[in-house]
């Protein structure tokens, strides 16, 4: 199965970034930052489009925003 969307989330307990195909429950990966999380998605999925999480919160209280690693 070909992966062309990749998810980078912040994971708020261990401090770090999980690589996650969208509807998934389980980490394809993990990096300590979100550009070592983008290098590792190119290693595994090389064709995939990668969405980053806003890593900032909003006036609501939380992060409400994807934006496309063009790196």
């Amino acid at each position: 199965m070909k992966v062309t969307k990749v998810l980078i989330e912040r994971r708020e307990d261990e401090l770090d970034y999980a690589i996650r195909k969208p509807g998934s429950q389980r980490a394809s990966g993990i990096g300590s930052t979100q550009l070592a999380a983008a290098e590792e998605v190119r290693e595994m999925f090389p064709d995939a489009t990668i969405m980053l999480e806003r890593v900032r919160n909003t006036k609501n209280g939380s992060r409400d925003k994807w934006r496309k690693y063009s790196g």
